[in-house]
Order: structure tokens, then C-alpha cells, then sequence
């Protein structure tokens, strides 16, 4: 469903940020992009929809090249901050104004709105300015404005970012109900661990690791290397004794 064949990027005078990055996502599949602060997770995301344009190498989508500026609907991105995503008077405006950009009749836009707000379980917010909502509130709110383009690949830079534990159970259990291809980038490595299936390591630019995702974050030494820390659920459980 999304093929990156061998990108590369630099920002403007600074060096490489991205080195030949090869990769190949299954339809219907939840992948994990994880890695230390700086190693290009963000761009990549940048990169697979559009918004930055890669100095080598290709990106597809279903098939179709991605294009820098070209607005492509069977890819969609949500920003690590839901104030990025939402900026009308109304959730409603909100979550309709992709499809109106697209072309969609506005006869259709209600039933197309509803839907989306209804996969998300969040119907009551239709009427709702965001700044009114709380974060968690926010970030659903930004999901199903994705979700109304109907696209076939989203990205999920930093889903829980500033989330409290309901509102983050809430993203989960949301995910887990999805069937689109999902990658997933975060630094919550628990979280991951409950919504993929395999996970992506990148460090300095390069893919370091890819496989299930539990199989990786177990191994300590190569999450130490690349400066992760083996996720507390992975380790095992040592039995205290009292005497």
C-alpha cells in the first residue's frame, strides 16, 4: 500500500537527514516508527504525503507517485498538534472540509460528516467549536477529519502526545478498530506495543531495524544503542519475597 524506494533528504544547508530509506507497508498493516529525537521520523512523514520533497528516490501510494504539493486523498497525515489540523468555527466545518476540497457534492457532505464523527464516537461534537474541546476531545475530532477523505494510509505523528490515560485509551481502542494501513510514529513505546504489529527502528537517518514489533523492543542492547529503553511491559516480572 506504501512504497519508499530509496529517499533521501537534507533541509536547506544542513546535512543528510534521511539516507536511502527503503520500505514497504501491507495493506491493512499497523507499523511503529520509532527512534531518538532528531533521527528523521517527523520528515519522513513530511515526505510520504507530500508537504517536503525528497531529493532522491520515489514514494507510492496504491500505486500512484506522491508528488511534492500535489494533494493526494489515499494518504492522509495527523499532525502531532490537533491546533495544526483544526482551524473552522465548527467539528463539523472541520472534518467537511476535505471533502469539499475534493469535490464532494454538498449535498453528500452531511452523511459523509456523520459517518466520520460516528466511527469515532463523537457525533456529539458536530456543533462544537475546538476551542472549547479538551485534548483528547481534539484529537479524535482531528482523526475523523481524516477519516472523511477516505483515505487508505495514514500517519500518526505522536497520536497520545499530551494525553491523559482515559483520553489515550480512548486513541487505542480507536486504532484497534480501524482497518486502513496505519504508521504510527511515537514515543510512547507501550502504546505502540498495543496498536502494531511491527515495528520500524530509524537512527541517524537510516532504518536500523524492522520487525515484529515485540521481538525488537526486546532486544535491550539494540534499543540502548539507538537510544530507547526496552518498554517496561517487555521486561520480566521478578517476584519480591518478604521474609
Amino acid at each position: 500500500m506504501l512504497n519508499i524506494d530509496n529517499i533521501s533528504f537534507a533541509y536547506p544547508g544542513g546535512n543528510p537527514i534521511l539516507k536511502e530509506i527503503n520500505l514497504t507497508l501491507v495493506k491493512g498493516e499497523n507499523t511503529a516508527l520509532v527512534g531518538p529525537n532528531g533521527s528523521g521520523k517527523t520528515t519522513l512523514f513530511l515526505l510520504c504525503c507530500g508537504i517536503l520533497k525528497e531529493q532522491a528516490g520515489k514514494i507510492e501510494v496504491d500505486g500512484k507517485f506522491i508528488q511534492h504539493k500535489k494533494f493526494n486523498s489515499k494518504i492522509s497525515y495527523l499532525f502531532q498538534s490537533p491546533d495544526d489540523q483544526l482551524f473552522s468555527s465548527t467539528i463539523f466545518d472541520d472534518v467537511a472540509f476535505g471533502p469539499l476540497n475534493m469535490g464532494v457534492e454538498k449535498k453528500d457532505i452531511h452523511g459523509i460528516v456523520r459517518e466520520a464523527l460516528k466511527r469515532v464516537n463523537s457525533e456529539k461534537l458536530s456543533d462544537k467549536s475546538s476551542f472549547h474541546l479538551s485534548g483528547g476531545e481534539k484529537r479524535i475530532a482531528a482523526i475523523a477529519s481524516l477519516l472523511s477523505m477516505n483515505p487508505e494510509v495514514l500517519l500518526f505523528d505522536e497520536p497520545t502526545a499530551n494525553l491523559d490515560s482515559r483520553n489515550k485509551r480512548k486513541v487505542i481502542e480507536l486504532i484497534q478498530c480501524m482497518d486502513e494501513t496505519l504508521f504510527i510514529s511515537s514515543h510512547d513505546l507501550e502504546f505502540l506495543l498495543e496498536t502494531c504489529g511491527r515495528v520500524i527502528v530509524i537512527d541517524e537517518g537510516r532504518i536500523v531495524a524492522d520487525g515484529p514489533i515485540r521481538e525488537i523492543m526486546s532486544d535491550e542492547e539494540l534499543m540502548k544503542r539507538h537510544g530507547l529503553e526496552k518498554p517496561h511491559s517487555l521486561i520480566p516480572h521478578q517476584e519480591r519475597h518478604h521474609y
